[in-house]
């Protein structure tokens, strides 16, 4: 059975639909009723199918195309399809968008190998403008050896809602980063086929070459950007690709990579720290949930780095979701002014152990407030540390706490 015998295949048009609706893939209510499968088969039977423009969503770094539900459809199966087709021709060390590799893989492969070449040189390369620079005639032609004539139609349909003159596809799907792994392996075999002593990573455009010494990185770097540039039309990144001494590190992939530390880049670890301060104080705007999954996606990052500051702040917020603390309750606040003075009777002071007083008198706070008298700034402390949630009375032992816990320590 040929592959566009797959795709036409009505029974798998629904399952697949079911598929986007059961994963949360965005369909909304409107385009579920408005989808009729019947009708988009017999398009794709008879080569009618057309590929509506999509639409396009950025951030800081990057656009992305966002299709309709219909053309969602078919790059599901598309990619379910290519990738199990494509995926004996990639070599070992490609580590993007595919099943039990994934960016720490590259990470650990590339400081063990700099560990063992101690001595030797590092070639790092980075295409410019990757996706936007690939060359549609230059895909097709690769995919036309694996699927059928039918398929490359319909995938000739797609391409052309993208790019400029031939050049650029979409991203922000699977079908893209397949592509985007596809495009590079020819590449990638003349790097692991004439330099078999070297170590050669990539994930999608970022590739790390370790090499027995700095002649042979040398030669290397010429013999890929004439084949970059004759055969696959691209250049490589003049800012992003360099050649260094191993003992001087790699950064790739976000992190800055010697034989035996690993750091981030400081960027990212500003951004971090601004984040979970946010946090911490608050002001992320953010439910319980959402900070579990931010604060696991940072940690993921952290690990085997030497960042002990953004590690340490890690830990205080995993350890106040465990004690019971709620993040999002703080977004909820009264007013400073709408603070009462009433206090509560005596005997209610041992009960007030609480899980959320515990968590915002063990956070490390500044420590600079030697000149602060304790009794006329509550309302600014309580307001400084965000702990409105707490009562009047729970507030000021907090602050009291603090105040004999850290500022006369510091006084001392």
């Amino acid at each position: 059975m040929q592959l566009y015998d797959k795709i036409i295949d009505l029974d798998r048009l629904e399952m697949t639909l079911l598929e986007l609706c059961y994963e949360g893939s965005g369909v909304s209510k409107k385009e579920f009723e408005n989808i009729n499968l019947e009708q988009m088969q017999a398009e794709l039977v008879t080569g009618t199918f057309k590929f509506s423009a999509p639409k396009y969503l950025s951030n800081e770094k990057r656009k992305y195309s966002s299709f309709g539900l219909p053309e969602r459809l078919i790059t599901k199966m598309l990619f379910s399809d290519l990738a199990d087709i494509l995926e004996p021709i990639f070599i070992n060390n490609l580590f993007s968008h595919r099943k039990n590799k994934s960016y720490k893989h590259a990470i650990i492969n590339l400081q063990a190998s700099m560990q063992k070449n101690l001595t030797g040189s590092i070639l790092r390369m980075d295409i410019a403008k990757y996706y936007d620079s690939i060359d549609h005639k230059i895909l097709l032609s690769m995919l036309e050896k694996y699927v059928d004539e039918k398929t490359i139609n319909l995938l000739q349909n797609m391409l052309a809602c993208f790019g400029v003159n031939g050049k650029g596809i979409f991203s922000g799907s699977s079908l893209s980063n397949l592509f985007g792994n596809l495009y590079l392996a020819t590449f990638d075999r003349l790097i692991t086929e004439n330099f078999a002593n070297s170590t050669y990573l990539r994930f999608v455009d970022d590739m790390a070459v370790v090499c027995k010494d700095m002649k042979e990185a040398k030669e290397l770097k010429e013999i890929a950007e004439l084949y970059l540039d004759e055969k696959l039309k691209l250049k490589l990144s003049p800012v992003k690709s360099f050649l260094r001494e191993v003992n001087e590190g790699c950064v790739f992939l976000g992190y800055n990579i010697f034989p035996n530390e690993l750091f981030l880049l400081e960027n990212y670890v500003a951004a971090a720290n601004e984040e979970l301060d946010s946090i911490l104080l608050g002001k992320s705007r953010l439910t319980n949930e959402q900070i579990k999954t931010k604060v696991k996606n940072v940690k993921a990052r952290l690990k085997n780095t030497c960042e002990t500051t953004l590690q340490a702040k890690v830990e205080k917020i995993y350890q106040i979701l465990k004690m019971g603390g709620d993040f999002s309750k703080l977004q909820q606040q009264p007013p400073i002014n709408a603070i009462t003075t009433e206090k509560k009777p005596i005997l209610e002071q041992q009960s007030l152990q609480s899980s959320s007083l515990n968590a915002c008198c063990d956070y490390e706070l500044p420590t600079n407030l030697q000149n602060y008298r304790i009794e006329m700034q509550i309302a600014t402390e309580i307001q400084s540390l965000n702990i409105l949630h707490l009562t009047p009375w729970e507030a000021f032992l907090c602050v009291k706490k603090w105040h004999e816990n850290i500022l006369r320590r510091e006084l001392t």
